[in-house]
């Protein structure tokens, strides 16, 4: 499935690992993708992302709704006043994104596939859409997407070695916010990747799973089993976007 991350301003000019880390907003949190968001999450994407995904992209994002889901959605609880003036546009969104008292205010796809010629059953992650509204970003809402599915795949699945995803060759600032993350982009130019973009090439940004993911998971799951149960985003570590 092809992925255009979503155009995001640079974060800290540092990898993942090493940027300054802070609590996410306590009326944030993550979750796998239901039926009860499904509605919220394809808006989203056909708001944020140039190509059209096809009715079989989103039926898989809720083929599982288990904690091994690896499709999951930001939630944002309007329980806070915020006087944040990027976040000032928040009422001014689409009412289809809202879900009752919660709004989807971003979410990531992924897919596991075999590494070819890996004679131990290597398998590797596929970033295929992973984004965040304007008005949310900046909070850390996408970098604690991406390590949500990382911790999970250190949970639920064996043999994981990399995470990797295509990006639009003109997309910038998602190329650098990969690079940020500890991601190598790799030189060459997939020509004719995205067909209906100028220009149509895609670069491959990858990066391998390592003892700090492992490391990380396991903090984030001290972290949620000391903090009380609604409040288990507020315990979680993220580093800003």
């Amino acid at each position: 499935m092809d992925n255009v991350s979503i155009p995001m301003t640079p974060g800290l000019p540092t990898c993942l690992l090493k940027q300054k880390k802070r609590s996410l907003l306590s009326n944030v949190h993550t979750e796998p993708i239901t039926l009860s968001t499904l509605a919220s999450y394809r808006r989203l994407i056909t708001l944020l992302l140039p190509i059209r995904y096809p009715d079989r992209f989103y039926k898989d994002s809720v083929a599982n709704i288990t904690d091994s889901s690896l499709a999951r959605v930001a939630i944002w609880h309007e329980r806070e006043t915020r006087t944040s003036s990027h976040i000032s546009e928040i009422s001014h969104l689409d009412e289809s994104l809202a879900t009752s008292e919660k709004k989807v205010a971003g979410g990531i796809q992924c897919r596991l596939e075999d590494i070819p010629s890996t004679p131990a059953g290597g398998r590797q992650l596929y970033i295929q859409t992973v984004g965040v509204l304007a008005p949310y970003r900046q909070l850390g809402i996408a970098t604690y997407l991406l390590e949500d599915i990382i911790s999970t795949i250190i949970d639920h699945y064996e043999n994981v070695t990399s995470v990797y995803a295509h990006v639009w060759e003109a997309n910038t600032d998602a190329l650098e916010w990969y690079s940020q993350r500890g991601f190598s982009i790799e030189k060459e130019v997939l020509e004719g990747y995205y067909r209906r973009l100028k220009p149509s090439g895609a670069r491959i940004v990858r990066r391998g799973i390592n003892i700090e993911d492992h490391v990380a998971a396991r903090e984030r799951h001290i972290k949620s089993a000391m903090a009380p149960q609604e409040d288990d985003a507020n315990a979680t570590i993220v580093s800003d976007i």
